[in-house]
């Protein structure tokens, strides 16, 4: 497909990936002026000419559009989100300074949780409440284990 009658999108010429937009540019040369599709090199960002010498030649180049959304979607690797976030889990610690409490240690960044504090609901002990850490958002997935 010609340069000129290509869609606005990606497009393959000669190895070279570029993009073509929705604007143009007009070109005064000997024959009048030349409207010209403005296109650029995806990896650099100059403007893309694919060798021609011309606007006119440049029109005529036999490019290949690139249908987006199939090679995104046929070619990609899919990610689950949730396995993005860090595992860890709440070690037991004693606190030499504050001996009388217990605390938890997050075993992926080390941040510490009074447990007395944070865990105690209406009179209540549950045991640990913290499903994550507040520090690094690390997702707790086993149970509190004594260091």
């Amino acid at each position: 497909m010609r340069l000129i009658d290509a869609p606005v999108g990606l497009l393959m010429y000669d190895g070279c990936l570029a993009f073509k937009t929705e604007y143009s540019t007009v070109i005064q040369a000997e024959s009048g002026e030349i409207v010209t599709p403005d296109c650029y090199v995806v990896e650099s960002g100059e403007y893309f000419w694919g060798g021609a010498k011309t606007a006119e030649d440049r029109n005529n180049l036999n490019v290949e559009p690139i249908e987006l959304p199939h090679a995104l979607l046929d070619n990609c690797p899919t990610v689950d989100l949730k396995d993005l976030r860090p595992h860890g889990r709440w070690e037991s610690v004693k606190n030499p300074r504050w001996p009388a409490y217990s605390h938890d240690k997050c075993s992926v960044c080390g941040w510490w949780n009074t447990r007395n504090a944070l865990c105690y609901d209406g009179g209540h002990k549950p045991g640990h409440s913290l499903n994550y850490c507040p520090n690094c958002g690390a997702k707790m997935i086993e149970e509190v284990l004594n260091a």
